[in-house]
């Protein structure tokens, strides 16, 4: 029976990831944006960087660090972000006190998942939530770290709990973008740990949430997602085992935060046993 968790859990990994949610972009405009962009590198390139003031040298740090990680992502060339990747270790190495240095964490942790560094992008989305909570950045920081565990199940049984825990969490920013896609992949989360009516009464919070203005939470493309996994009998169809006694493995959360509501209760088991 483990192994259908490890099945499903396999499938939450493939579930489309954050980045699907970007708005699509002509070929036209895009290619204009590269050029504009390596003008500006180019450019930028030119400004001595280790003069003026702390604030200035890692602003121009920063803005040279943007510009090569927009061209690695335009581009796909690894080396545009090992740049961005240089530059902003850089910045948070030289000046911890900049004030864009929750940014600066940010976009170096988006950069180094992209370039397959995903452990140490996890470690760099914690420090900060960890450092700066009052940063724009941490719902998706919350969402992307649920991704990360989310996505373990490519190589072995994925972290289906902190995953949960994590999407849970930026799911309270409900004003946010990251909002319906963090309650759509903790529908999937409680799904496949077996609990398919808690994934239902997410997932219709979820419809509810759409329904009110689809455009203002920027979310058309997860109420595409929704409306086909209905069709195929979502959260229902995925949990049709017969859980037994069994214990949580390690990093199951025995303890909520103490300003959280439960989210898995304890009164039965979460796993099917594996007998």
């Amino acid at each position: 029976m483990l192994l259908a968790l490890l099945g499903l859990g396999l499938a939450l990994a493939a579930l489309p990831p954050l980045d699907d949610l970007r708005a699509p972009v002509s070929t036209d405009y895009a290619a204009a944006a590269s050029r504009k962009r390596r003008e500006a590198i180019a450019s930028l390139k030119g400004v001595p960087m280790d003069r003026g003031s702390e604030e200035r040298r890692a602003e121009l740090m920063t803005r040279l660090a943007d510009l090569y990680a927009d061209e690695g992502r335009y581009t796909g060339d690894p080396a545009w972000l090992g740049k961005a990747v240089e530059l902003e270790r850089a910045v948070l190495r030289s000046y911890p006190r900049y004030a864009r240095a929750h940014e600066v964490t940010f976009d170096l942790a988006v950069a180094l998942a992209l370039l397959g560094e995903h452990e140490e992008a996890a470690r760099q989305l914690t420090t900060l939530i960890r450092t700066w909570p009052e940063s724009h950045h941490i719902p998706e920081a919350y969402a992307r770290l649920g991704d990360h565990y989310a996505a373990q199940g490519r190589d072995a049984e994925p972290n289906v709990f902190k995953a949960l825990l994590a999407y849970q969490k930026a799911a309270r920013y409900r004003d946010d973008p990251v909002a319906t896609y963090s309650l759509y992949r903790l529908a999937w989360c409680l799904a496949v740990v077996g609990e398919p009516v808690r994934a239902e009464a997410q997932l219709a919070e979820l419809e509810a949430l759409l329904g009110e203005d689809p455009s203002a939470h920027g979310s058309a493309v997860v109420a595409g997602w929704v409306a086909e996994d209905r069709a195929a009998g979502f959260p229902h169809e995925l949990s049709r085992w017969d859980a037994g006694p069994n214990t949580p493995p390690p990093d199951v959360p025995t303890r909520e935060d103490p300003d959280e509501e439960p989210l898995i209760k304890p009164q039965k088991p979460l796993l099917p046993t594996t007998e």
